[in-house]
């Protein structure tokens, strides 16, 4: 992300630890929303060992999902009050979680109408989740072709039920020993070619 100096003093630094995410949501607050800048490009190495990457994973997960907890009802009391229709806008976003959290809480629902279908004979709820999973996982598929085909090859895809298996643990984390303090990500740099 990129700010202009004028407006770094209306940014806090609160402790969160996704700084980057709580400063577009003050300054969006101050009247200067974020915005997309295509022509912008940032290149940073990430982690390359598991446990680096699961740090950054861990901070990454925690402080989105605290933030989605603090702010959303924030932002969508604020954006009622003051009638700012991009405050609204932004609570909307926030309040999707990530994304292998969104199939993890889906599947799980899923699962649960399912027996209480099976256990009172009221399949309403079940049904209607599934009516919806084939819009769900095409809205993902729909994503990765358009965003993400060029990056991520679909065997790698294929495997993502793996890969949120993995971050199950985390997201135990956040519940039992949730990570408030920042902790900065080792990194390998390769140099540059």
């Amino acid at each position: 992300m990129a700010l202009p100096w004028p407006l770094i003093d209306k940014a806090r630094l609160d402790g969160n630890v996704v700084e980057d995410m709580q400063w577009g949501i003050d300054l969006a607050l101050a009247g200067h929303p974020p915005l997309f800048l295509p022509e912008a490009y940032v290149n940073s190495p990430l982690p390359q060992t598991r446990k680096a990457a699961r740090t950054q994973r861990t901070r990454w997960e925690h402080g989105h999902l605290s933030t989605l907890l603090s702010q959303v009802p924030r932002l969508l009391l604020l954006a009622a009050r003051h009638r700012r229709w991009n405050l609204l806008c932004l609570a909307c976003d926030l309040a999707i979680p990530p994304l292998s959290l969104l199939v993890v809480t889906y599947c799980l629902m899923l699962l649960l109408t399912t027996a209480a279908a099976i256990a009172t004979s009221q399949p309403a709820p079940a049904l209607l989740l599934l009516t919806t999973a084939p819009f769900f996982f095409l809205a993902i598929a729909a994503g990765w072709f358009v965003h993400c085909r060029r990056v991520i090859p679909l065997g790698t895809l294929l495997v993502a039920p793996l890969y949120i298996l993995r971050k199950l643990p985390i997201y135990g984390r956040f519940l039992w020993k949730r990570q408030l303090t920042w902790v900065r990500t080792e990194r390998d740099l390769a140099p540059r070619t």
